[in-house]
């Protein structure tokens, strides 16, 4: 399958066991950063588009597993996490009492809630384990390899 050199890979993922999330950043032109926070249980999928960096949280009692996918033989910049000591946001608390708080080394930053992926293209794929996907459908995971192909569904992942 060819790949998309000048594109990032996106990223994807499933969480396996247990409850986090997955807190995506990007920054935009003038220096201020647009930040996203997925909250995902057990067997949902999260799709990460290519230009966004993120981290998960474990926001359970338990363990968090979660398996990914992804074909890029270098990461996203994650530049941004090491100079200015983290995300744009840390969650902060416990339980029911977690906020989130700027972190005072980024400049202006947004903060906004998505749902975990029910995508329009692949379908609706919750509770089907990854690895399926892989052997099974794999041609369904085409945005993985060409994003060039896909980036305005990339965007409505954002809405």
């Amino acid at each position: 399958m060819p790949y998309a050199r000048d594109i990032p890979s996106p990223d994807y993922y499933q969480v396996i066991w247990g409850k986090g999330l997955i807190l995506l950043q990007r920054e935009e032109t003038g220096g201020t950063v647009s930040a996203y926070k997925v909250t995902a249980e057990e067997m949902q999928h999260v799709l990460i588009p290519p230009w966004m960096g993120h981290l998960a949280i474990n926001t359970g009692q338990e363990p968090l597993v979660f398996a990914n996918i992804s074909v890029r033989s270098e990461h996203t910049n994650y530049q941004p996490f090491l100079t200015r000591r983290g995300a744009a946001f840390y969650m902060v608390g416990e339980g029911n009492g977690t906020s989130f708080v700027q972190n005072p080394n980024y400049p202006a930053a947004s903060l906004g809630e998505l749902r975990p992926n029910k995508n329009r293209i692949l379908g609706d794929f919750d509770d089907e384990p990854l690895y399926r996907l892989l052997r099974d459908k794999n041609s369904t995971l085409r945005f993985l390899t060409r994003p060039d192909y896909f980036m305005d569904w990339f965007a409505q992942c954002l809405k």
